[in-house]
């Protein structure tokens, strides 16, 4: 790829410091993105996949977070087996998201950490913030230390399209998007 630590990259129309990181099972490499940028603080880092054009084709794995106990969860899974579709798994009451991994998925969905929650979850959390930009990375780490307060199932897909799949017309609209060249 020829990126190396130090090095600029532009990401989202913003140039950004990169550092490579460990590739993606099929071999995409992953950025960790140093500031600015929506939600993400200058010293504070994102992760980013770069497109098919810096990594000669190579897409990133669809990617769902679920919580097994969730009926939704299971349904949007089930949608994906059916389809044929590969995709990661990640457990995020088990793995729980990074500050950062948080605000990327934020910034991919065009949404604010209180779009996300679940209201009664972060009522049973004890998060009683203010919906304000001043407030959103209170909030991230609120959520990241009370996974569950988080909506599922969140579904990435391998061009970095970001969705809540909460319903079989999302999922479907998700994998007619899959199956464009």
């Amino acid at each position: 790829m020829g990126i190396f630590r130090g090095e600029k990259a532009l990401i989202r129309g913003e140039d950004h410091d990169v550092a490579p990181q460990a590739p993606y099972g099929d071999g995409t490499p992953v950025l960790l993105v140093a500031g600015p940028g929506r939600g993400v603080d200058p010293g504070e880092t994102m992760i980013a996949v770069p497109d098919r054009a810096e990594t000669g084709g190579h897409l990133m794995p669809l990617e769902i977070w679920i919580n097994p106990d969730c009926s939704k969860c299971r349904s949007a899974k089930a949608d994906l087996d059916a389809a044929g579709v590969s995709y990661v798994e990640r457990r995020y009451l088990d793995q729980p998201p990074s500050s950062a991994e948080l605000a990327d998925v934020l910034h991919r969905m065009g949404l604010e950490p209180w779009d996300i929650a679940r209201t009664k979850e972060t009522a049973e959390a004890g998060i009683d913030l203010p919906r304000e930009p001043t407030h959103r990375q209170e909030w991230i780490e609120a959520m990241v230390a009370n996974p569950l307060t988080i909506q599922r199932p969140i579904i990435t897909a391998t061009d970095g399209t970001t969705t809540i799949a909460r319903d079989p017309q999302t999922v479907a609209a998700l994998l007619a998007r899959e199956s464009r060249p």
